[in-house]
């Protein structure tokens, strides 16, 4: 008796299987076809020979849908023998007969065929599937119950642990007070909708083109059922860490997944200490909620988040997760998403804003082909292996297939036949880090070992062909061979990658100060430190020094507060001699941290943040301040709430008054910020009373929440919209929320020995304007001369800043004006275009910051053109 079952579905797979006769009892087989698509056979023999006398067994076809799809299912069993299925004449033998077609859908289990066995039968199936994704609106339906219930807790929760300083308190007492609640908790400020995963505030054409609707799933609904099967209070399964470290390729990917962070996390699980450390909450944790530390803007916060995540309906999560059923992945994700606005935003980011948030560590990112123009092909390669030997963490980020930066190999691998429009040359996959993990200098011109997490299998090939090359080549490096690592040449890795990124992971002795630059009304119009920054050190010390603006650079919103332009400047102090002597400068630029690496000897030193002041200027942004924009600035009529904009503007007038970075505001810190709004002071019993106990605070310290409510309740009293327009001018913002009086930054200092960073005021000595002019003297040009009077200027390197100064060569004071023409492409600090100042004899005197916002290739002339005036002073 030959009893054969055949398969085939769209993917051609085939299957063949045996069948015993002698079977007399029901079997029950069953096997995912596709994910998510289950095909159940059921076996029944037939012993009731006198009723059935014909009729040996019974088989039935079911299929089980896992997932949110419509699938149509064809059998057809036409070249069977001695079968008919049920509702069919006995000894009907018409082909078409044994042909079924079913529909099934989403999360449905349906018979697709019930076939009678005569005596002596062969069976042989066949069956094409074609899965449709249905309509949005019937996938609303399906979860629509879970959004309502979702949206119904979001109310609850929220009236009921507004008060609650959920970051603040230990995990006994969040446990404690949910419980009081009788609620899992749910963040408010970051909310299970469709609003996390990318804001209205981006400029996404159609919500990341999505063609699911996005479910929010806890973990105990969306992981493996035999695992929520097993769960048990003593045995829980679900896991923030398995037992063992996390490992580089932990990570999977989901259908909405970001190559530079999974590639920056995958790195940093090489050192777990650097993950594990970012998890307040490190356990499971039954009441939903998580704490997480970054690092933002060069200051570590501490983020509470939910565990609900987007997934597919009913199904699993549609961002990367980790391995099995361990969760950091998953809420390390959120929490960064959260951080940055939204999930959307992860796509947005830079890996190496990714290093500086999630190890504080001082990163850096180099154009490969920059760096080979700048400073030659062996200095890139000798600064590399510098890097490794230091045990920095070092990644490379691969070409897209349409760069063709360094091609000297470029010929290399045309022999591998190789089709499906790939580019035959590349060995890696567009826009992924790859993890240099050794650099081996005795083979010329070296060689670069990386770690393999990302897999391709159409590259896998080329991969194998090339290998094969180098080790022929290098028999000796077969030891550093294994299915995690790609060995390549120099040039080859030169080929491949087109940007580095350096985190330098090191046990660093660390400072972190809040400052503030202060647009204070001086003769040369330009903002300037608060304060200014003494080390002493007393041995060679390596040292790095970074600023950082107090910026959310995916806040649309905030765009008029966002970018100003940062510098640093380092002296060294001769106490003996009390002589300030110039070591370097950052030059002005327009990003959002700088950094400065240097080997220092023993001695004290000044470090000085500064800027242009161009920035401070509102007239840069073309903003249509019209009546009906106005009426929006803090009050959103079209949502009924407070507008993004006001709301971030309270965040960033709480971080200038948080002094000592731990996120909330003590009496003495809110203090300081009533006296500027109100022109007196409060008292402590009053601030107990009417502040602490009734916004949201811990240990009498109101928290950014709190500080919103407060804003926000002044704002519903009468005659409060008036009110907080004066508040707003005293503390420095324009009608529409432009600061002009004072923007906050970070900054942070790591050195391989301990340090100590005394913060003196700058406002009473002359130190911001002794910089300015010993630039100029040092790196300006002499651009115009006149009557022994000369004109410097200095042009930053990094943007179109300009500053401009004099040098009176004369042997006699005079009194020297410039004026400069105005333009619509350039803004001047203080909006002065005259600036007149006594310049004494062989003296140099700082007159103006300027700058351009045309680009370089536009048709600007960078002399600007002034007149010059001048008269001894009598």
């Amino acid at each position: 008796m030959n009893n054969n079952n055949d398969n085939d579905n769209d993917n051609d797979n085939e299957e063949e299987q045996e069948i015993d006769n002698t079977v007399t009892e029901t079997e029950i087989e069953q096997k995912e076809i596709v994910q998510g698509v289950i095909l159940i056979k059921e076996y029944q023999a037939i012993t009731d020979k006198i009723n059935f006398p014909e009729i040996e067994g019974i088989y039935i076809f079911k299929v089980k849908l896992n997932i949110m799809n419509i699938l149509h299912f064809d059998l057809y069993l036409d070249n069977s023998e001695n079968i008919f299925l049920e509702n069919n004449d006995l000894n009907k033998s018409n082909k078409s007969s044994l042909h079924t077609k079913t529909i099934i859908n989403p999360y449905e289990t349906k018979i697709i065929a019930k076939i009678y066995l005569k005596n002596n039968w062969k069976l042989k199936t066949k069956f094409k599937i074609f899965l449709e994704i249905p309509s949005k609106a019937i996938q609303y339906q399906y979860i629509e119950k879970d959004e309502k219930k979702i949206k119904k807790n979001l109310e609850i929760f929220n009236f009921s642990s507004h008060t609650i300083p959920f970051e603040f308190l230990g995990q006994n007492e969040i446990k404690k007070k949910l419980k009081e609640l009788n609620i899992k908790f749910i963040d408010i400020d970051f909310p299970p909708c469709d609003e996390s995963i990318i804001n209205k505030d981006c400029n996404s054409i159609d919500l990341l083109n999505l063609d699911y609707v996005i479910h929010w799933r806890r973990p105990e609904n969306f992981i493996n059922n035999e695992i929520i099967e097993s769960l048990t209070e003593n045995n829980n399964i679900l896991r923030v860490f398995q037992k063992k470290e996390p490992e580089p390729n932990d990570i999977k990917q989901g259908i909405l997944s970001f190559s530079l962070l999974d590639s920056c996390i995958s790195a940093l699980t090489e050192r777990y200490n650097l993950i594990k450390r970012l998890f307040i909450t490190n356990i499971y944790n039954e009441n939903g909620i998580y704490k997480i530390k970054l690092c933002h803007n060069g200051q570590w916060k501490i983020l509470i988040i939910d565990d609900y995540f987007p997934c597919f309906p009913f199904s699993s999560p549609i961002v990367s997760k980790g391995a099995s059923n361990e969760l950091w992945v998953l809420i390390l994700q959120k929490a960064l998403a959260k951080l940055f606005g939204c999930y959307y935003n992860l796509s947005l980011t830079n890996i190496t804003d990714f290093f500086l948030t999630l190890t504080g560590c001082p990163s850096i990112s180099m154009n490969i082909k920059d760096n080979i123009d700048y400073d030659g092909k062996n200095n890139l390669f000798n600064k590399l292996k510098d890097f490794i030997d230091k045990s920095y963490i070092v990644m490379a980020i691969s070409k897209l297939n349409d760069e063709n930066i360094y091609d000297e190999n470029e010929k290399e691998l045309n022999e591998n036949n190789i089709n499906d429009n790939i580019d035959l040359n590349k060995l890696t996959i567009p826009n992924y880090g790859y993890l240099i993990i050794d650099i081996k200098d005795k083979f010329k011109p070296g060689i670069i070992i990386l770690r393999k997490i990302w897999y391709n299998e159409r590259k896998e090939k080329i991969i194998d062909n090339y290998t094969n090359k180098i080790i022929n080549q290098y028999p000796s490096l077969i030891n550093e061979l294994s299915d995690n690592t790609i060995i390549l040449t120099y040039d080859k890795f030169l080929y491949e990658f087109n940007f580095l990124v350096a985190c330098f992971t090191k046990n660093w002795e660390e400072v972190r100060l809040r400052g503030i630059f202060i647009n204070i009304p001086n003769e040369n119009n330009i903002p300037i430190s608060k304060w200014y920054y003494s080390i002493n050190l007393t041995k060679q010390t390596n040292l790095i020094i970074s600023l950082f603006q107090d910026t959310n650079t995916y806040n649309t919103y905030n765009d008029i507060n966002n970018l100003f332009d940062i510098s640093l400047s380092i002296l060294k102090h001769d106490i003996e001699k009390n002589e300030l002597n110039y070591i370097l400068t950052y030059d002005f630029s327009l990003t959002s941290n700088i950094q400065i690496e240097l080997n220092l000897p023993a001695g004290t030193y000044i470090i000085y943040p500064r800027t242009s002041g161009c920035f401070f200027n509102e007239l840069l942004f073309n903003y249509n301040n019209s009546e009906n924009e106005e009426k929006n600035i803090i009050y959103d009529i079209e949502s009924k709430k407070f507008s993004k904009l006001f709301v971030n503007t309270i965040k960033d007038i709480f971080k200038k008054y948080d002094i000592y970075l731990n996120n909330c505001l003590n009496y003495e810190e809110f203090n300081n910020f009533y006296k500027c709004i109100k022109n007196e002071s409060l008292s402590e019993k009053d601030y107990n009373i009417n502040i602490a106990s009734k916004y949201q605070s811990f240990n009498k310290s109101i928290i950014e929440k709190g500080f919103i409510d407060f804003f926000k309740n002044k704002y519903l009293e009468e005659d409060g919209k008036n009110e907080l327009k004066k508040w707003l001018k005293n503390l420095g913002y324009t009608e529409i929320l432009f600061s002009f009086k004072e923007k906050s930054f970070i900054i942070t200092l790591h050195s391989d020995t301990e340090i100590k960073v005394k913060a003196c005021d700058a406002l009473c000595i002359e130190l911001p304007i002794k910089i300015e002019k010993i630039i100029l003297k040092y790196n300006g040009e002499i651009i115009k001369r006149n009557y022994n009077i000369l004109i410097l200027r200095y042009k930053s390197k990094n943007h179109n800043i300009f500053s401009y100064g004099v040098l009176n060569n004369n042997n006699i004071a005079l009194r020297i004006a410039l004026s400069f023409k105005e333009s619509n492409y350039i803004i001047y600090n203080g909006n002065k275009t005259y600036i007149e100042k006594t310049v004494q004899p062989g003296k140099y005197e700082f007159y103006l910051n300027l700058f351009c916002y045309q680009d370089a290739k536009s048709n600007i002339d960078f002399n600007i053109d002034f007149d010059i005036y001048y008269y001894p002073i009598q």
